[in-house]
């Protein structure tokens, strides 16, 4: 029988976002081997169409499974919104998002009131987080706010400062003048931003942060069978990208330090052609 120490989980994202969901699940960790692939040689994948972002997640993919992985987490929103119903029909493992479980913790927490969220062009224009939250929660009323260039500010680690904030400030402006009650945090790349996005909503309405979300489903099945888990440095970690690999490791190893544990070193990156 599989136990928890069999499971082999791939990462999929652009960049360094997905490492915010890797640094909540790693805390929980049980044994298992991580596998995370960054498509820096791609990225920004916002702007780009769905059946783009379908075929390079699918060659992602693919190429996790060659690793050995049984399941597979898009740890991207945009790609999710792209990719996860495809892929899901497509695989024979488990697939994993964040909309889903951002949707329902949003859902909760606003069940008959106006949600916002930032999230790349291309995950609002999907429509996939307006339709995942009014299954649940069909008086809700759901907002998206194009954040095109956000991720960027991430990716070369500026998490604050100027620039950043002013950005910042514009969009939850332009969020708060149609009333939102609840704010989404539909890019993982964002859960890097919540300490800044949080000083300037000043606890004005509740954050939903999809990293947050898709890393507590993760975790329940670890929970159910082996309880709180183990320390993380029982897991084993492996990283790709594919290109970028000294910028990869240094921003990620900024973002990542006090969270959980988790280290990344150049020395745990590999670079890859998909």
């Amino acid at each position: 029988m599989e136990t928890d120490a069999d499971r082999r989980i791939g990462f999929f994202d652009t960049g360094v976002g997905g490492l915010s969901v890797l640094g909540y699940l790693a805390a929980a960790g049980a044994g298992e081997e991580y596998y995370y692939l960054a498509d820096r040689a791609y990225r920004p994948y916002g702007g780009k169409s769905a059946a783009e972002v379908l075929e390079l997640v699918r060659k992602a993919a693919y190429f996790l499974i060659e690793q050995g992985v049984n399941e597979l987490v898009l740890a991207c929103n945009t790609a999710t919104a792209a990719a996860f119903r495809g892929l899901t029909r497509e695989l024979q493992i488990p697939v994993w998002g964040p909309i889903e479980p951002a949707a329902r913790q949003a859902a909760k927490l606003c069940p008959r009131g106006t949600i916002g969220i930032l999230a790349s062009e291309l995950t609002v224009k999907s429509g996939q987080y307006d339709r995942s939250i009014k299954k649940m929660a069909p008086g809700s009323r759901v907002i998206g706010e194009p954040c095109p260039g956000l991720s960027s500010f991430v990716e070369a680690g500026e998490i604050s400062g100027p620039d950043v904030e002013a950005y910042l400030r514009e969009k939850i402006a332009r969020l708060e003048a149609k009333g939102m009650e609840v704010l989404i945090l539909g890019c993982t790349h964002y859960s890097f931003l919540r300490e800044l996005i949080e000083s300037l909503m000043k606890n004005r309405v509740p954050i939903v942060d999809s990293s947050r979300e898709l890393a507590a489903s993760l975790m329940l099945p670890a929970r159910q069978k082996t309880g709180l888990g183990l320390h993380p440095s029982e897991s084993k970690f492996k990283y790709f990208v594919t290109a970028e690999s000294e910028q990869f490791a240094a921003v990620g190893a900024k973002l990542l330090a006090g969270r959980n544990g988790l280290v990344l070193s150049a020395l745990d990156v590999g670079t890859i052609t998909l």
